[in-house]
Order: structure tokens, then sequence, then C-alpha cells
């Protein structure tokens, strides 16, 4: 213990009254009237308590609460909170380190001081091993003792302040960390782990435990490396943020992308402490880019593979044209061109008859050719291909235009698909060109494959997806936004159909939308750049995370991801929150408005006054607010917070108002009647001022020069009906005073109190005085017994005497 003490009182009638010796600092605290701090003070004394209350709340620093036992402590304990408590050790029935270890084993961790004798060291030693934060030992000077006991009050109310102040905060922290979606993690410069929240070990693998305090580092890879680095390189104390992403080898050989947002934090000499990401995993997102950029390759490959066919069969086409008109002149020099050609030709009649097969492969024909030349060719291509044919060449003689047809037939080179042009050679015959075009019709279906693929994934998205081009504004010079194309999700986050969205500008489609939106597309199709941020759309209000990429030059596409929900869920914890906060205002007014307080005040001002008569006017007005008080003291024991035990709160009452006028003891008795009386608050307080002002008038006008008497109370219950009945044998109510229509206050009251309970009220002047009250109550307002848990802690603090 430390060496600082500080003895208390030496006043014979309080010699009791100890401070322990502290072995701390001591703490000054600022006072503060709008949050004063709240003491639970225990002792079976009452003149202890009193006096107690009077010097802690002297400075108007502390608000004291007393308690005559642990179990009324008790009670109050689970209906208010107290920022310390003050408990004698030796107290009948549940004794101080009973008390202490009822609250310990409870999870109370309230500062705790114990009094307790001088040589009691066995006590000291058994409050402090069940959690006692301090401990007073009772005599010596007054003064000193409660200076001392104020300077552990404060150091032991500030300690614990602070304490549940960071661990609240600590709390939050931790909450809002492992609450995260997000990757969290927290490095020194040399690279050991300093902290990592449950999502981070989650995702590697590996357990918090192994990680904090390590060198742990995700394998990163190989062509990401380089970037990395540059980044931890480039952070400064006036640039101290970065953001990259990269892939990361997992420990089963996957290899997935993520998102890293680094902060470097620097001490006061400009030198970095340590780093601080914050990451999430954007495999999905990357595959998505990589898949439609994919799919966009293939359909441009397939395109500009078309593109070159048709080139191709212009060109040839216009060789064609070039041959045709050359065979006019000269069939020598027709076929001799006509054999350069790649394609084979076959010599038709009008009928279709086969002239001719020139340049031929013997795979890619039915037939050899001896087999078919002068046959017709339905004949040789038997079904609708063959009428086909023929119709095909009688076509291109009457109208003399070249014809065009297409066909697939089984030859012995396989399935192959063929090209045929029919054009006009003389009145009645012509020559086809036959083109194998098995090839080019593969890479047709290749590419309407590629396109179902495509259009599948982007169909099937839940994310909206737009592509956009971007194109100059001829009015004003800037840029507008056309639709190309739209997926599902995108028709359901705007509200209309597809074909009510393509081709219109996005600024008509989203008129309310962020323009940041508009001014990042417009820059990603310009620069390539892509982007993810977040909007906000009106009509309906929702929230909405869009990325932006370029997928070619002068286009740009967007994904909107809806994240309403979310939003809502984050503003509906945000309102919990204020409601809470303003129903901890209203607790805090409500306490600062105590009826103890007023009491406490009356009676330190009265021994102000030297005036007789003033400070019997102080002690009315005290006695009269204790009668209040007393309502909500007995509430607070009681297990119905309804209703009070009115025959017990009589007996209280009236032991009050006799030791406040000091009555000495056998002179005049007070008989009390009122077993299995339960009143409620709202009849309770009036009659409890009813019963104050005729105990109080009686005391003083009743018994005159010392003489000896009886005060009656009763109170029964009849059906509906309460019928209060007080009554003295002392000299009786004068004969000439009209008790209704007097102008004392106290019988103003009496009458007032009576129509506020609904009653009526008679008096009785034979053999002293006597009031009879009759008002109704709720027929329910009757309960007996007490709590069960109540009986529980009796029991409990009896066992541990």
């Amino acid at each position: 213990m430390g060496e600082k003490r500080a003895e208390i009182i030496g006043s014979e009638s309080f010699e009791k009254i100890v401070l322990f010796p502290v072995n701390a600092e001591i703490v000054s605290m600022p006072n503060s009237v709008d949050s004063p701090i709240r003491i639970l003070y225990v002792d079976d004394e009452p003149g202890l308590l009193i006096i107690g209350k009077k010097h802690l709340e002297k400075s108007g620093e502390f608000l004291v609460i007393g308690c005559e036992s642990a179990l009324d402590a008790i009670a109050l304990l689970k209906k208010e909170h107290y920022d310390a408590i003050i408990s004698d050790f030796q107290m009948p029935k549940c004794d101080g380190i009973s008390f202490l270890k009822y609250l310990r084993e409870k999870g109370d961790e309230t500062p705790f001081i114990i009094l307790t004798g001088k040589g009691r060291e066995e006590v000291v030693i058994e409050a402090l091993n069940n959690g006692a934060d301090f401990y007073l030992e009772k005599g010596g000077d007054l003064r000193a003792q409660f200076a001392e006991l104020i300077n552990i009050i404060r150091y032991a109310t500030s300690k614990k302040r602070s304490e549940d102040a960071l661990r609240e905060s600590e709390e939050r922290y931790r909450n809002v960390v492992e609450d995260q979606t997000e990757l969290i993690c927290r490095f020194a410069a040399d690279g050991r782990v300093i902290f990592t929240n449950d999502a981070y070990c989650r995702y590697f693998g590996v357990p918090c435990k192994e990680i904090v305090g390590s060198r742990f580092k995700p394998v990163i890879h190989p062509d990401d490396s380089g970037k990395v680095y540059r980044l931890f390189s480039s952070l400064t104390k006036a640039n101290p943020n970065g953001t990259i992403d990269q892939r990361t080898i997992m420990p089963d050989g996957r290899i997935l992308w993520q998102r890293w947002d680094t902060r470097a934090i620097f001490d006061e000499n400009g030198s970095i402490r340590e780093f601080q990401s914050v990451g999430r995993d954007i495999t999905d997102l990357m595959e998505r880019d990589l898949e439609l950029k994919r799919a966009n390759e293939e359909i441009l490959a397939a395109y500009e593979q078309l593109t070159a066919i048709e080139e191709e069969l212009r060109v040839q086409y216009d060789e064609l044209k070039t041959t045709e008109t050359a065979l006019l002149k000269s069939e020598g020099l027709q076929r001799l061109i006509l054999q350069s050609l790649p394609d084979f030709l076959i010599r038709f009649d009008r009928e279709g008859t086969y002239l001719d097969i020139l340049n031929y492969q013997e795979d890619l024909l039915i037939l050899p050719k001896d087999e078919v030349i002068g046959r017709r060719v339905t004949d040789v291509i038997s079904g609708e291909i063959g009428v086909q044919m023929i119709q095909g060449v009688r076509s291109a003689i009457d109208r003399n235009e070249l014809q065009t047809l297409e066909y697939t037939l089984p030859v012995p080179a396989g399935i192959c698909h063929f090209e045929a042009r029919i054009v006009p050679y003389t009145e009645n015959e012509v020559i086809a060109l036959i083109r194998d075009i098995t090839d080019k019709r593969k890479a047709e279906e290749a590419v309407i494959e590629s396109e179902k693929r495509y259009r599948s994934l982007f169909e099937s998205m839940h994310d909206g997806y737009a592509l956009h081009r971007v194109r100059p504004d001829p009015d004003d010079g800037g840029a507008v936004i056309h639709i190309l194309d739209v997926n599902p999700s995108f028709e359901k986050l705007v509200g209309m159909p597809r074909d009510l969205v393509v081709g219109k500008l996005l600024t008509d489609v989203l008129p309310e939308a962020d323009p940041h939106l508009f001014e990042q597309i417009i820059h990603t199709a310009k620069t390539g750049e892509s982007a993810v941020f977040e909007i906000r759309l009106n009509d309906p209000v929702r929230y909405v995370f869009v990325s932006v990429y370029s997928p070619g030059a002068g286009e740009c596409a967007t994904l909107f991801q809806d994240i309403t929900e979310k939003k809502m869920r984050d503003e509906e914890t945000k309102q919990s929150l204020r409601e809470k906060e303003i129903l901890l205002k209203e607790i805090h007014h409500r306490v600062k408005n105590n009826m103890q307080v007023i009491s406490s005040l009356l009676m330190l001002q009265k021994e102000t006054i030297p005036d007789p008569e003033m400070r019997e006017l102080f002690s009315q007005s005290e006695s009269r607010v204790y009668s209040i008080a007393l309502v909500h003291e007995k509430l607070y024991q009681s297990e119905n917070l309804s209703r009070i035990e009115y025959g017990e709160y009589l007996s209280m009452m009236g032991e009050y108002i006799f030791s406040s006028r000091q009555v000495r003891t056998g002179t005049i008795a007070l008989d009390i009647h009122a077993d299995g009386i339960y009143l409620s608050i709202d009849k309770a307080v009036p009659l409890s001022l009813i019963t104050n002002e005729l105990l109080t008038n009686s005391l003083k006008h009743a018994f005159p020069d010392g003489r000896k008497g009886t005060i009656t109370i009763r109170v029964e219950k009849k059906e509906n009906t309460i019928i209060y009945r007080f009554s003295d044998d002392g000299i009786g109510f004068p004969a000439d005073i009209d008790f209704e229509d007097t102008q004392t206050l106290g019988m103003q009251l009496i009458t007032s109190l009576v129509n506020q309970l609904l009653g009526t009220i008679n008096l009785r002047r034979e053999k002293g005085t006597a009031y009879e009250i009759v008002f109704p109550v709720d027929p329910d307002g009757e309960e007996s017994g007490d709590s069960e848990e109540e009986k529980a802690v009796q029991t409990a603090g009896l066992q541990n005497k």
C-alpha cells in the first residue's frame, strides 16, 4: 500500500466512518454539473449515510444515492448505473464482501471501495482478492478522510471511464475491421505483419496467429512483381497512397486477381513506419473483361476474314467477268483462261446436259468425268439440287445474266459445300464455275458459334452491360455517347426495353445520372484507361457500382452493379445508432432531475438558515419531497414496479418523520395497520403527501408540553375502495376552525390531494382528532410476496456469512 494515508473523523458518534490508504496517484477531475459522478453508498447506519452524502455532494461534483443494506443496493443496481460503489464491511444479512462477490460474479466491474475497521487486515486481503478496487480504514480526522475518499473516487471513476472508452473504441474498430469482406493487413517496413483481419487469413488459407508477427508474403505472379515493387517505391509523405491490380499464385496453384489500395504511414522523422493495405478479389471481373475482349477479338477476326473473302470474291468475280468477255472473242483463249482458274468449270446446254468439265478435281466430283459427260444433271444429282441447277441454267440463258447457286453434296472428299456461278456462254449454253466453299462455310459457322457464346454470356450477366460509341458532338464541339447494345440486366436497371434503348444517347436514357459517368466514358473511349467508381441514380433512387473499359477505339463498355440494398442496410444501421443516442440523452436528462438531489439540497440549505421558522418551512418541504422520493425507492425495491407495499412504506416514513422531529422514545407511539395493501404510484404519491401533512401536524399540535399519546393509521381495502383512517388521542382539532376552509398550506394541500384521488374526507373531533379518507382503486391493485430473485440473493448473502 502507498505511504500516503488520510484518516477520517474522530467524532464519537461517527467513529466507524474511515477512509482507506490508496496506492495510486491522486487524480483531479473537473466538476460537471451536467454529468455528476453517481455514487452508490451502502451502510446500515442511516446517520453515517446522511453525513457521507452531505460531505461528498458539497462540491456538486458527486450525486450520492444511499442504501442501508446490500440487498437494497442490488435492487438499485438492476435499474440504475453508478460510477462507483462505497460499502461498509460489517452489515446484517449480507456483508460488504458478500455484496462484492455477488457483483463480480454477475460481471459488474463498477469501481468498489470497501470500509473496514482498523486492524482488520484479513478483511482487506479478502476484499482485494475478490475484486475490490480500494479500501479505507475507519477512524481519524473526518475532513481528511473525506478528502482522501473524494480523491479515491475521482481516480477510480476516471480510470474506469478511460478503460471503458478504450474498450468500446477497440471493439468498434475490431467490429468494423473483422466484419469487412475486404482483405485488410498492416505490416512494418521490414515486412513483419502487424495485423490482419479474418477475411485476409481465410482468403490465403493461413491461420491469423501464423501470419501476425511473421513476414508472411503472398506469392506474386512474376509478371506483376515489378509493378508491385515500383508502387511501394513511389510512396512518399506527400503522396502516401497507391492502387494496383495484381495477380497472386495461391497455395493450390490457382492464379487470382486482387485490387490493393496501399497507404504508407510515416513517423515524425519522415521515415516509413508501416504500410496498410486493403484489397478485394477482382478475379471474376478480370475474367469477364478477358472473356469479352477474347469474344470481341474473335468477332473482329471473323469479320476481317469475311471481308478478305468478300474482297477475294470481288476480285475473282472481276477476273471472271474479264474472262467471260474474252471467251466471247475466242474459244481457244477462253479455254486457256478457264484452265488457269482455281475453280473447275462445267459447260451445260439448255436442258442441263453435261457438255464438258474443265480443270476439275476427281475427289470433288460425284462420278468420274467419263461417266458424267452426256448425261443430264438431274440424272447425276438427284433431288432438289439437280432441279435447281437446271433452273439456274435456263435463267442465265433467258435473262443473259449471272445466276448464283449454293448447295451441299456428298463427294469422295466428304460432305462439301459448293457455290455455282452460272453465266451465259452462247444462246443455248452456259458455263458454271463451281467453287468449293467448305472452308468458307466452316469459318462462317465458327463466327456464328462464337457470336452465340458471346451472346449467351452477354444475356446471362447479373450486372447491367452497355456498349457505347463515342462520337464528336457537331453542336458544341464535345462528345456524344450512343448506345450500341445492352443486356437484359441493363434493361431492368433503367426500366426500358432494349428496342427503346439501343441507338439512343446515354444522356437521354439516364438523364439524372451523375455527370461523372458521362465524363469517364468519354475519357475511357479516348484513352483506353479503365475505371471503377460509384454513382447514384435518382429515379428511383439507386446506388450503382460502375466499371468502365474500352473494347476498341472510339468505343466504351460499362458494367453496372446495383448496390442499393447494401446502402440501405448501412443507412438503417446509422439510423439505429442515432436513435440510441437520443435515448441515452433522455436517460441522462431524467437522472439529472432525480428527487434525491432536491431532498439533499433542501437538507444542506436548512443547516445554513438561522431563522427557526424558515428552518421549519424547509423541514416541511424536505419531508414532502422525501415522502415522494420514498415512494420511488420502494418501487425500485418492489418486484412489480407499478405498485408498492404501503404498510412497509408507512413504517419507514413514520420512522423518518419521528426522527427528523426528534420525538423522544416513550412519549408518542405510532400504530400502523396496513398489511397486504398495495398501491400504484398515482395513488401512493398523493396519499403519502397527505400522511406527511397529518402526521407532521399531529406531532406539532396534538401533544403540547410533552404530553404522551398514540397516533394510529389504518388502511384497508373493500372491493375496489381504499379506506384510510388517521387518528390521534391528543387535544383535538379546534372546534371553531373549518378544516376544509382553512388558510394553512398543509390543510389546503390535503383537500387538493383528496380531490386528486377522486375521494372524500371526513373529520371527527371526539377523543382527539380522526380523519377518514375513502377513494377508489384499480380492482387488480393487490399483489403479495417477494420475488424469487430477491429470495435467492438474500439466501446467498446469509450463506456467505
